[in-house]
Order: C-alpha cells, then structure tokens, then sequence
C-alpha cells in the first residue's frame, strides 16, 4: 500500500482529502503545518507528499526546498496544492523541484490522476533500472530526449551537462548542441548514471567524465571547466572535492 503524506491547514479540505485518498486505497498520514510536515517526511518517508503552499509558519515552497537537502527524502514525488493561480506561483512551485501542481477547488479525479502519474513514473523507472545492469544505468545507455516535437536518442555519454531553466532543462551535448526540454534536474538525477554525473549546485549537473580542469577562485569558490565549452561553471569547495576524487586528482 503506497502512503501519502498530506500537508494542508484547513481542517476541512485536509479531512476531505485524507478521506479520497483512504477510498482509493492509499495509506494517509497528515500534518497541519510545514514544520510537522518536514518531520513526518522524515520519519515515515511517504510514496508522495500533496501540499497546500499557503502554511503557518514554514510555507510549502520551504517545505519542499528543506526536504530537497535530505538524501531521504529528496527523491519523494511532490505535488502542490494552492489557490495561487498567477504563472509566477505555478513557475515559482516547479523550481522548488515540484512535480506537480493543483489548484483550489480540485476534482477528486484530479487529484487522484496526478497522484498515479507521479507514483507510476518513478515506479516505472525503478523497474527498468532493475532490468539493465543490475540496477544500475551506465554511460552507454541511451535515452528519448523530446526537444519541441520530435524525440532525439541520445546517450548518457554524450551529455555535456544539463541547466535547469524553470520547469525545463537545457541538454548541453558533446558536439556542441543544445536541446530545451520540459524535465526538471530532480527527474534527471533519478535517470543518470549516478557515479557518472554530479549535480554541483540547485541549477546545474554536470558529466564527470567531461571534466577538463579545476581552478580555485576563493577559500571557498572554485571553478570547473568541461570539455568543448568555454564557460567555467562555479563549484563551491565541498563539490570540488568530490570531482577531484573522482579524477583521481
């Protein structure tokens, strides 16, 4: 039974909610602020997490941010919930590496849809992982990237590195091209070769075998350069560290 964890302060729409879920045979546990929301996160590492935006003390956007620095819970799909219906909001919900988005008032049915879009997803993913490589995605793998309308085959290998871009990404490739496309890093990280590729801050994965130099700026800055592209990207020194041991440097 997967559980979800609900994070809402009206009394009656949380109730209301919790009660859908629970119909439709999911495991509910709820927190009526942000703060016990981080908590219960942590301590029951739910399936998916649905949350209002608009909470006492801690507000859903910081709920999500906090929850995003926790190798536990990082990963966990995350839907918004929020009467805010201006673009800024809905933009502002996707860069906290949101999944998903519902406005007030909501249909049971889309509730219940977005939640089995998320969970599949991921699950999807986990399996087909489970099938390759014992578990384990590599550089040689290749993976549809859909830049506008058409779908590109790709492989790991030549990703250059990849910029986060609001709800989308910009793919920088080996040859020198870029391609937009409508996924979040969060998406990415599960996907990639995680002893290949390294997310060095909030907006920005790179390919460590792409890595050309490093160079210190600061105590506490430096800068990594790739190969084929002229811009240094910025590294604080915990990530430089990282990269070096990786290189063998």
């Amino acid at each position: 039974m997967k559980k979800i964890l609900v994070i809402e302060d009206d009394k009656n729409i949380c109730e209301n909610i919790c009660q859908i879920l629970q119909m439709n045979d999911f495991e509910v546990i709820y927190a009526m602020n942000g703060e016990d929301g981080i908590t219960k996160a942590k301590l029951e590492k739910p399936n998916l997490i649905v949350s209002d935006i608009m909470l006492p003390g801690i507000d859903g956007y910081e709920v999500k941010e906090k929850l995003s620095k926790v190798n536990s819970t990082k990963m966990i799909p995350f839907i918004f919930l929020s009467a805010k219906t201006e673009l800024a909001d809905i933009r502002r919900g996707m860069n906290t590496g949101a999944d998903d988005y519902l406005t007030k008032p909501f249909k049971a049915k889309e509730l219940l849809e977005a939640i089995k879009t998320r969970l599949e997803r991921i699950e999807n993913f986990r399996n087909d992982n489970q099938k390759r490589n014992g578990g384990k995605s590599n550089l040689n793998d290749k993976i549809f990237i859909y830049s506008g309308k058409d779908p590109l085959l790709i492989d790991f290998a030549s990703i250059l590195f990849i910029e986060a871009q609001g709800e989308y990404s910009f793919v920088h490739l080996t040859n020198g091209k870029k391609n937009l496309v409508r996924k979040l890093l969060k998406d990415w990280e599960i996907e990639l070769p995680q002893n290949e590729f390294l997310r060095i801050h909030r907006s920005v994965i790179i390919n460590l075998n792409q890595v050309k130099r490093i160079s210190k700026v600061d105590v506490r800055n430096y800068q990594v350069y790739l190969n084929n592209y002229e811009k240094p990207l910025s590294i604080s020194q915990r990530y430089s560290v990282k990269i070096k041991r990786y290189m063998g440097i």
